[in-house]
């Protein structure tokens, strides 16, 4: 029972650093830190920028090394608020390199909405808030999440291997990025916009804008489009719902591609599959056969659909309006 009460103690989460700013005195937050998880925690009135860093570890020894080894620092410049870790030269031998690898550091930072943000970290998850400024997030292997952004400028979300999970983006230009996990959007607005796993699925709740959505394995689906998408996959399926689109170019290697247009849709298609098909209620006119399909529905032009997969099929539906 001893034992048990003593890595209880051991294993929570230890205050090591904490201050305090006036949140109007500044305007910008940046993060560079080589370890830990990052937290923000965002608030419209809020007076004061918080910044704190927790850290765990089995033993408080291991936890105080760890710690003065990162040299975590936290300064305000001019309109700035930044928190970075000036990493030194160590020389570990292999047991205690054994000892410290179950170390762990929380920042977390109370902010204003309005603050432009930039965070990096080298190995953990960003979990971000309500942000209405230019926000850029990177980690080297953790995942991102958020609840709201809106940017005058920029957004850009990356991760070298982790998931990207979030509600609402809004910016003239978006980038969001992972190399092997999936990617979960509610909604997306933007002039350019960029999608892109290496290894995992893309699902979004509704696209508006133009930009490209891109996966080298998983699926994509796209729950309502209004402007300009270019999705494409090495290997899995595609699904898309179309409501006020401009350009739609789909493209798959070996999945099957599903599209839902409005049933009195304009549009010029041209579609490529192992079998292609378009349901009766649309008036198509044009040459089709059992792999392809090219030519106008309900006699118009106004949008342009392409679909090509190398070995699955191409369905067109009509789209059931709530």
């Amino acid at each position: 029972m001893l034992w048990i009460l003593i890595a209880v103690i051991a294993l929570q989460q230890n205050l090591l650093l904490q201050e305090i700013f006036d949140a109007r005195q500044a305007s910008a937050l940046k993060i560079d830190v080589a370890r830990g998880d990052v937290v923000l925690t965002t608030d419209a009135e809020v007076k004061e920028v918080r910044v704190e860093v927790s850290g765990t570890a089995d033993d408080w020894e291991s936890l105080d090394r760890v710690y003065r080894e990162l040299d975590f620092d936290v300064v305000q410049e001019g309109d700035r608020i930044r928190l970075t870790t000036r990493k030194r030269e160590a020389s570990w031998r292999f047991w205690e390199w054994l000892r410290t690898r179950e170390v762990s550091f929380e920042i977390h930072v109370t902010l204003p909405e309005h603050y432009a943000v930039d965070v990096r970290t080298a190995g953990g998850d960003i979990e971000g808030g309500v942000h209405r400024q230019s926000t850029h997030f990177r980690t080297s292997g953790g995942d991102i999440s958020y609840a709201f952004i809106e940017a005058p400028e920029t957004i850009r979300l990356e991760t070298a291997g982790g998931d990207i999970e979030g509600g609402t983006l809004r910016a003239p230009e978006i980038v969001v990025r992972t190399s092997g996990g999936d990617i979960q959007i509610e909604r997306i607005e933007g002039e350019q916009l960029s999608v892109s796993t290496l290894g995992g699925d893309i699902a979004i709740g509704a696209w508006s804008g133009e930009g490209r959505v891109r996966t080298s394995g998983g699926d994509i689906v796209v729950r309502s489009v209004e402007g300009i998408l270019n999705a494409t996959t090495s290997g899995g399926d595609i699904e898309v719902y179309l409501y006020k689109p401009v350009e739609v170019n789909l493209r798959t290697a070996g999945g099957d591609i599903d599209i839902w247009a409005p049933e009195d849709v304009k549009a010029f298609v041209d579609f490529k599959g192992g079998r292609v098909r378009i349901a009766r209620v649309f008036s198509f006119s044009g040459d089709i056969t059992r792999r392809r399909a090219s030519g106008t529905l309900n006699g118009g032009e106004d949008v342009v659909l392409v679909a090509r997969t190398a070995g699955g099929r191409v369905t067109l539906r009509p789209l059931v309006r709530e």
